[in-house]
């Protein structure tokens, strides 16, 4: 439960796929033919006049397998908002150690994958 929102706030979530090993074990799934993953999200909410709603986001995200150019893909502001987050939330929790393990880790992730690309010439504005 996420409480009231409102337009400047960003709320993120993470997930992962099985790993490689376990997904070459299923029988029935071709990773060479794999172009997209499905995503679907439910969001349920009550607007301010008590109406309670569901909004339901579908989309098939394409793949790469190519970590270079998915690299360049990467929205560093989310990864960043997300892992403040949940950098928090761990500590809100008294979890000050695993906070600070998720902190570095992130820190140190999203430097070496930044660090790593060709930037603009130019800034984005």
């Amino acid at each position: 439960e996420i409480g009231n929102a409102t337009e400047g706030q960003e709320i993120t979530i993470e997930y992962c796929t099985k790993s490689s090993k376990e997904l070459k074990e299923m029988k029935d799934i071709d990773l060479s033919k794999i172009k997209a993953l499905p995503f679907q999200a439910q969001i349920k909410y009550v607007t301010l006049d008590g109406m309670r709603c569901v909004r339901l986001i579908t989309k098939q995200q394409e793949v790469t397998f190519d970590k270079e150019e998915a690299k360049k893909e990467v929205d560093y502001k989310v990864i960043s908002v997300n892992a403040i987050q949940k950098t928090a939330q761990l500590a809100k929790k008294g979890n000050y150690r695993q906070a600070q393990a998720n902190a570095h880790h992130w820190g140190r992730m999203m430097t070496v994958s930044y660090t790593h690309l060709t930037l603009p010439t130019t800034p984005y504005v």
